[in-house]
């Protein structure tokens, strides 16, 4: 069997003034039958030409697998007033989250992985966030594999999600310390590049969330987080050889981001805040 070769359309390119010829570039659309065709060719012939080689397979699969506990549990770290940890289960796929009300208390499951593998083939959970109060959990999932991740809202007494899921999200989220705002960041459609920030509140319709920051450079990308104090929230922009960094009141469902200090030359920073000093 020979190996497949995947023949040249050439599409000239144009950017900067530049033309250049790209003869794959066809091989961008994923819903062409044509690409579908030829990936599957790909895969055929690797499996035929890695026949041979599956015992090999199996034994260095096994050797891994064996050196990796199949049954363990994070060390408990405390967040606020609860205690969060991670367990892992032989047989078991994913992981399963876990919280306690003090370091000696019974375990509570708040979200097993697991329970979406038995519907999809493909699980990723991205960023999870506990509200300020304790009672409510954000998490994003991806069930596709594309990193285009579902933010899906939690109660954690009864385990019900009674609001909205907010899709085609980047998986980044954190919590306002109101404790009804989620802020999130949304990518590209195209290049997959983080590019807004968005603001939620809990129990609205997610077409209705604001837009409170958006990056219009392609070469950078955005991040969010929320500083040591938990007094704000950072919406960070980097490049290769810079960046820039905005903060907002994360006590204040209406703020909008201000600027730290704006990007020049070569010049990359980080901030944090604590009292009165940043």
């Amino acid at each position: 069997m020979k190996a497949p070769r995947a023949p040249k359309r050439d599409t000239v390119l144009e950017m900067h003034g530049h033309e250049r010829v790209d003869p794959w570039f066809w091989m961008n659309d994923r819903e062409d039958s044509a690409v579908l065709d030829y990936l599957r060719e790909e895969n055929a012939w690797t499996a035929t030409a890695l026949a041979g080689t599956k015992a090999l397979q199996e034994t260095i699969y096994k050797e891994i697998r064996a050196r990796i506990p199949q049954n363990d549990q994070t060390v408990p770290v405390r967040v606020r007033q609860w205690w969060y940890s991670t367990r892992f289960e032989d047989g078991r796929d994913y992981p399963i989250h876990l919280r306690r009300s003090k370091a000696d208390a019974d375990d509570q499951v708040i979200l097993d992985v697991n329970d979406f593998g038995e519907d999809h083939s493909y699980v990723e959970v991205g960023s999870r966030a506990i509200s300020p109060d304790g009672n409510w959990m954000a998490y994003a999932l991806d069930v596709v594999g594309r990193r285009l991740y579902s933010i899906h809202l939690r109660n954690l007494e009864t385990g019900e999600e009674p609001f909205n899921v907010i899709p085609a999200t980047s998986g980044d989220l954190l919590w306002g310390e109101d404790g009804r705002t989620i802020y999130y960041t949304v990518k590209d459609p195209q290049t997959l590049r983080p590019f807004k920030v968005m603001r939620h509140r809990t129990g609205t319709d997610p077409a209705t969330d604001e837009c409170i920051f958006e990056e219009p450079d392609d070469t950078y990308y955005i991040g969010i987080s929320k500083t040591k104090s938990r007094q704000f929230i950072l919406i960070t922009c980097e490049h290769t050889l810079r960046s820039e960094v905005r903060y907002l009141d994360a006590t204040d469902p209406a703020a909008h981001p201000q600027l730290i200090q704006a990007r020049e030359g070569e010049h990359e920073y980080d901030v944090d805040h604590h009292g009165d000093w940043w």
